[in-house]
């Protein structure tokens, strides 16, 4: 976190090169990573979700006063890009006359790439996602591998998946999922 005077906001910056300046706007080769540009010295966390797997960047935070000067940098450092974990088939079965079970594989990441499950679900779109669709339940335990609910209605038909996000201070992602599953309740 910078601490000194003049702080006006941060952005990380992107390079397949380990040679970042610490410059705005970017130099040749380097990117301002969509989503970083943050005016509160505490948001010292974030994510990027738009590399392709398998790739190498590297990045580098740089604090600016006002007039995209810098103040202070952080070291640059790199990170492979990963594809979206699978956590394979989801399990869903009637518990009783009114509640469901589901089942997943738990998310066996880092639990540095974990915050909560969300249980996610629609009727009509088959590819449901957090963030767009309505979800049953957040759950904090990254152990946890089942969950039941009462909150599917009795004849009807629904798209059903688990997702493990992570939060931060510059918002989510989803690092695993399972695949969808089509549920009709009894």
């Amino acid at each position: 976190m910078y601490s000194g005077e003049s702080f006006n906001h941060y952005v990380t910056l992107r390079s397949t090169s380990s040679s970042i300046p610490a410059a705005y706007p970017p130099a040749a080769g380097v990117t301002a990573l969509d989503g970083t540009y943050a005016t509160w010295p505490e948001k010292v966390s974030g994510f990027d979700v738009s590399g392709t797997p398998g790739v190498t960047y590297h990045y580098r935070t740089v604090a600016f006063n006002a007039e995209n000067q810098p103040l202070a940098a952080s070291s640059v450092t790199g990170a492979t890009a990963k594809p979206l974990k699978d956590l394979g088939g989801l399990g869903a079965a009637a518990e009783s006359a009114t509640d469901t079970r589901l089942t997943w594989t738990p998310y066996g990441g880092p639990a540095g790439c974990f915050t909560y499950y969300k249980l996610v679900y629609s009727e009509t779109n088959p590819e449901p996602s957090y963030g767009t669709d309505p979800y049953l339940a957040a759950l904090g335990s990254q152990e946890q591998s089942t969950f039941v609910t009462s909150d599917l209605a009795s004849g009807h038909d629904y798209y059903l998946r688990v997702q493990a996000v992570r939060a931060t201070h510059l918002g989510w992602f989803i690092a695993a999922q399972t695949d969808v599953r089509t549920y009709a309740v009894p």
